[in-house]
């Protein structure tokens, strides 16, 4: 009979945690749940993960578009579930770099998956807490093991999601050009690296996550003390195995973006002459032709080192690879669409009337592409030039068309944009409309005085 772990998930306050209970799974199956009470001390004790997923978090290697709890529940061959790297460092404290820097011998790239069948997380091969601790045995029974003297022994985990496979383990993902293309081997010591290609097209851009312990983490009673070294915003380094108790192994992974979410978002300002508080006026439609930026500065490749070393909410740790930077971005295909009279952004080129065209911009701010879609960026500092291109429809019975179509081509920079990682920034163009307005006045008669005399000749009598 083997050990197998198995997780279930939770929404708990708007955040997604996995509880984690143990089974004893014999040939024909799981049996009933056991207790961490009932498990002896000198036996081994699952090491089990659960995860924190904010709402907003949010090939292609990977998953493209926003990850969230139902993105990770997706199967490995769809972009679902993490993966964990795990370093045993025996009763030494870890070691992130250099020539003594510590070996991936406890897990490599260990991929964490949903069962739909079963309901429940899991992963394979179960690895256990190793079981010697500076003063015995975790139940608090006197007993001896070597690290009496050398101290107990430490485990170290880092988490990214989503989940790539390197099937040789040399860090090699599957042939991409985008999204993550790379990690270190598992015969690369010390921190964690994932390779990361910024995509131009926000239909493929792949959400990059990596874990850190929560804000609210419990931080377990161990034999000697707590995991006292456990931090919020910072990765698990040097545990050691904590008592039995029920959920007292779980590791808590909280999963933050690594990337700066881009999006971008429309809307008018009317004057006063549109009637009351509606969107804009009934004969009139704006739609999009084209928005294109320009960036300075940010790059196309980075790598993120999984050991993050700035606390608080967690602050990826990048780096440049290479000097490729992005070129200039046109949206025009990604503009939300829509037919005609009806809720929409896009120019319908294909039938150039106001008949023809959706809806288009409203004084309420829309999203210019569909949900899914965003512009991932490595976090770095940037002047960005943004160019809309819309057409002003007006329907006018009295033109020979039926309607005025104006074209309007309008450029924006912005300077010193410092995008930074975990966050989400929308840039929102608003469209300045002002109606065409007349104003007739009527002068009114002047008299001159004096009047001016003019002389008529006489009438003379013909005789």
């Amino acid at each position: 009979m083997r050990e197998k772990m198995f997780f279930r998930m939770v929404l708990v306050a708007g955040a997604v945690t996995m509880l984690a209970a143990c089974t004893s799974e014999s040939e024909n199956g799981p049996s009933a749940n056991i207790s961490y009470e009932s498990i002896a001390a000198t036996q081994q004790v699952p090491v089990t993960f659960g995860t924190y997923i904010g709402e907003q978090a949010t090939t292609r290697a990977g998953k493209t578009g926003p990850i969230d709890t139902d993105a990770l529940k997706l199967a490995q061959g769809s972009g679902g579930g993490f993966g964990v790297f795990g370093y045993y460092t025996d009763h030494s404290d870890y070691v992130a770099s250099g020539g003594s820097a510590s070996p991936v011998n406890f897990m490599y790239n260990q991929g964490v998956f949903w069962n739909s069948t079963s309901t429940s997380w899991e992963y394979t091969p179960v690895k256990y807490w190793p079981n010697e601790t500076a003063n015995g045995y975790v139940d608090g029974t006197t007993a001896t093991s070597a690290s009496s003297t050398g101290g107990p022994d430490k485990l170290t985990f880092f988490a990214y999601a989503p989940y790539v496979s390197s099937p040789s383990y040399d860090g090699v993902v599957s042939p991409t050009t985008y999204g993550i293309t790379g990690l270190t081997a598992n015969t690369d010591p010390g921190d964690p690296i994932v390779a990361y290609t910024v995509t131009t097209n926000p239909a493929q851009t792949v959400d990059l996550l990596w874990a850190v312990a929560p804000a609210d983490q419990t931080t377990p009673t161990v034999s000697g003390g707590t995991w006292s070294n456990v931090s919020a915003g910072m990765p698990y380094i040097d545990l050691v195995k904590p008592k039995l108790s029920p959920g007292s192994t779980v590791v808590d992974f909280s999963f933050k973006h690594a990337l700066a979410k881009l999006t971008f978002t429309v809307q008018g300002a009317f004057d006063a002459a549109a009637p009351g508080d509606t969107d804009v006026d009934a004969n009139t439609r704006i739609v999009i032709d084209n928005v294109a930026v320009t960036t300075t500065g940010l790059h196309k490749n980075g790598l993120l080192n999984l050991n993050n070393t700035t606390e608080g909410a967690g602050i990826p740790k990048w780096s440049i690879d290479g000097a490729v930077l992005i070129p200039a971005i046109n949206i025009s295909s990604d503009i939300v669409a829509g037919s005609a009279g009806a809720a929409g952004l896009k120019y319908n080129s294909g039938t150039d009337t106001y008949a023809g065209q959706p809806l288009g911009v409203t004084k309420t701010a829309q999203p210019l592409m569909d949900a899914a879609k965003f512009f991932g960026f490595i976090p770095e500092t940037t002047d960005m030039t943004v160019t809309i291109t819309y057409h002003v429809f007006t329907a006018d019975p009295s033109l020979h068309d039926q309607y005025s179509k104006i074209t309007n081509v309008i450029t924006k920079t912005i300077t010193g944009l410092a995008l930074q990682g975990s966050n989400a920034y929308t840039i929102n163009m608003v469209l300045g409309m002002e109606t065409v307005s007349f104003n007739a006045t009527v002068s009114p008669w002047t008299n001159v005085t004096p009047a001016t005399v003019v002389n008529l000749p006489l009438n003379v009598t013909t005789p």
